[in-house]
């Protein structure tokens, strides 16, 4: 079996349930199809890795979560930063003019997806 580094598959960073993922997504959309192609390679910089959820009617959602291999090594502040995140991006949507990505959730907790923010892609 290759390692998590090895796999140039939406996998390389965290095993996680891609049908919970979709449904969660379909429901965050009042129930719109979606699918998640298991082949994508995550985008990835120092802190967070992103891969698309696409929706039959083109809208793309981009979903966000922390690397365990970046450069910081903490669970608890990568949570931290995290939501950190989310609320700002929420805070500058909801009280300013200034273009920001829609977060439409994030979960603060330590499991194989730490915390993910939906973004609507145009």
């Amino acid at each position: 079996m290759l390692s998590k580094y090895e796999r140039a598959t939406v996998f390389q960073y965290a095993d996680f349930n891609v049908p919970a993922l979709c449904r969660l997504v379909s429901k965050l959309r009042k129930g719109q199809c979606c699918f998640c192609d298991t082949s994508q390679v995550p985008a990835c910089g120092s802190f967070n890795w992103t891969i698309l959820v696409s929706f039959r009617d083109g809208v793309e959602w981009v979903l966000r979560s922390s690397r365990d291999d970046g450069a910081i090594k903490s669970d608890e502040t990568n949570l931290l930063l995290l939501a950190s995140e989310a609320a700002t991006l929420m805070y500058i949507r909801a009280n300013s003019t200034i273009p920001v990505p829609e977060v439409f959730a994030y979960r603060q907790a330590i499991l194989p997806i730490q915390i993910w923010i939906g973004l609507t892609i145009k």
